[in-house]
């Protein structure tokens, strides 16, 4: 029981992490992929790390006074035969529980592998753009994710008055590359605040004012959003820029 204990600590911390993370007021698409994958990718961590190597296990292990025969925690005595055989079941066990763990992160989270949000969170996620770039054609990087969003938003693009051609689309998106990867070093900020200062650039309703809507409707989700990607719910696409249909909930206060 000792021994499971402990294991269970160690298992359990990057859940809840990630739980905590899910209850964030400005919990959005892009936050909630990284922490995601940043949980997974410490339970596999976990998966591949020696037991004793485990935060847990190294408390317990200084915490233990071992005899010949003997293995004693609190006063509390174990025969040492009784406590290896254990702590070499515990070892077994581990891999099992992280399978389980992944398998149930991955069935109640399913929208993890949504295309739909990776393409969203790709074009969103200023901090990986440089490099993304570097493996295209200079700036010109995600043209077919803006183009399927394009599509995907065409009605509510087109209430919110833009109907242009895609490649005059696209020629502002690559504008808009151009200038924050030259100009604005995506890498060290936080993308909502390279958003903000896009947003608030003079270049905002002469340059790139048109893309700039898609991107908007990308920031400012409905709260049944989140939900679908991460307790499975329906939600309603049906959301307006400026706030007249839906429950859009802005990321950010619009100055452009």
């Amino acid at each position: 029981m000792l021994l499971q204990i402990a294991l269970f600590i160690d298992l359990l911390m990057p859940v809840s992490v990630l739980s905590k993370n899910f209850q964030r007021e400005d919990l959005d698409i892009v936050s909630s992929l990284n922490s995601l994958r940043q949980a997974k990718e410490k339970i596999i961590q976990l998966k591949h790390k020696e037991t004793y190597q485990m935060a847990s296990f190294k408390f317990l292990d200084s915490k233990l006074f071992k005899g010949d025969d003997f293995v004693e925690y609190q006063n509390v005595r174990f025969k040492k035969t009784e406590f290896d055989n254990a702590y070499e079941q515990i070892k077994t066990d581990k891999e099992k529980l992280v399978d389980m763990l992944l398998e149930n992160l991955q069935q109640r989270l399913e929208g993890e592998d949504d295309i739909m949000f990776q393409k969203i969170a790709k074009i969103l996620d200023t901090q990986n753009w440089n490099s993304l770039a570097i493996q295209c054609e200079k700036e010109e990087f995600a043209d077919d994710d803006i183009v399927s969003l394009l599509e995907h938003f065409y009605l509510i693009l087109v209430a919110n008055g833009v109907d242009i051609p895609i490649p005059e689309m696209l020629y502002e998106w690559h504008n808009l590359v151009y200038f924050v990867i030259n100009y604005l070093n995506p890498v060290r900020n936080e993308y909502r605040i390279t958003w903000k200062v896009i947003f608030s650039s003079p270049k905002a309703k002469s340059n790139w004012k048109n893309i700039l809507i898609l991107i908007e409707i990308l920031l400012t989700f409905p709260e049944m959003l989140t939900d679908r990607l991460f307790r499975n719910q329906d939600f309603n696409w049906s959301v307006s820029v400026n706030g007249n249909e839906g429950t859009g909930v802005s990321l950010f206060d619009n100055q452009g």
